[in-house]
């Protein structure tokens, strides 16, 4: 039971990660949406990711209900407090579900 529980919060974390690391790219600011990504970065709270599944749940359905043509990468700018934090969910969760291979 305790390595099924372990499995499941180890997914959950690769789920909030992936998610993260998928929003921390945005278009480049131009003008007073600099100062909004900025109020972003400053007042992002990391736990606030784990407490809150609907915005990863609303994104998985988005990604999986709608077709989008494949875009280009120029023109955006990576917001680097929630990249750090999503690529560190992410690999948290990794270890998790390797330490629950593990557990016998």
């Amino acid at each position: 039971m305790l390595r099924i529980i372990i499995h499941i919060i180890g997914f959950y974390l690769v789920l909030i990660g992936t998610w993260r690391l998928a929003n921390a790219t945005v278009k480049v600011p131009i003008g007073n949406e600099m100062f909004l990504y900025k109020e972003q970065e400053e007042d992002y709270n990391p736990l606030r990711d784990l407490v809150c599944p609907h915005d990863v749940f609303a994104w998985m359905l988005r990604t999986i209900v709608s077709f989008n043509k494949p875009g280009r990468f120029t023109g955006s700018a990576i917001l680097h407090k929630k990249f750090s934090w999503g690529l560190m969910w992410l690999l948290f969760g990794i270890l998790i579900q390797f330490i629950a291979g593990l557990v016998s």
